[in-house]
């Protein structure tokens, strides 16, 4: 019909469809676009966005699987920031200001993680490798004053047998090296600057 055409431009192959038909691009003799009449556009192989991408405010980037549901990616226009959603609910949120939140979209701090759960559980969980007596997994803390970090720390130590495990706080005087304060050895006895009570 008359608003079906053919175009060859610079080199690419446009085929057009009127109205109520599919719009299909062809390249290699392949077809590389599919856009049909609700403007949803289909690619065959990958984007290539070397300009970058852009979305309208409050669309959504799917990913969906027939057997999970679906999973997105899109600007949170209540808060303002990136939102992640796994299913119906946001898991992630980054918002403008710089604070993340997993679980919540309001986070209360740089890192916030909320759990909707009324039973007890472990929200945050740290896991190693290390397997040699006095090797550690811990969190390590720098403010801005006491000269380079870490100023303070807390760690889990392997010891003092294979199967054993302590706790320490540690603080050091010049930002240099740390030193164990408060100690709770594998059977629950204290020490204050005593590594082995």
């Amino acid at each position: 019909s008359s608003d079906d055409y053919i175009k060859v431009i610079s080199g690419d192959l446009y085929i057009v469809a009127g109205s109520g038909k599919k719009n299909i691009l062809y390249s290699n003799n392949l077809e590389s676009l599919r856009l049909d009449e609700s403007q949803n556009a289909t690619f065959a192989g990958h984007v290539n966005a070397a300009l970058g991408f852009r979305m309208a405010s409050g669309q959504a980037i799917d990913f969906i699987d027939s057997n999970i549901g679906y999973n997105s990616i899109e600007r949170n226009t209540s808060v303002g920031g990136l939102q992640i959603n796994t299913g119906d609910s946001a898991s992630i949120n980054i918002l403008d200001n710089n604070k993340v939140g997993i679980g919540t979209n309001a986070p209360d701090a740089k890192l916030s993680v909320t759990s909707t759960s009324t039973s007890s559980e472990d929200i945050l969980y740290l896991k190693s490798g290390i397997d040699n007596a006095d090797e550690y997994l811990g969190l390590a803390f720098e403010v801005g004053g006491g000269g380079n970090g870490p100023h303070g720390a807390i760690r889990v130590y392997n010891g003092p047998s294979s199967s054993d495990t302590y706790m320490s706080l540690l603080t050091t005087t010049d930002g240099g090296t740390l030193t164990q304060g408060l100690t709770q050895n594998h059977v629950g006895n204290i020490g204050i600057g005593v590594v082995a009570p």
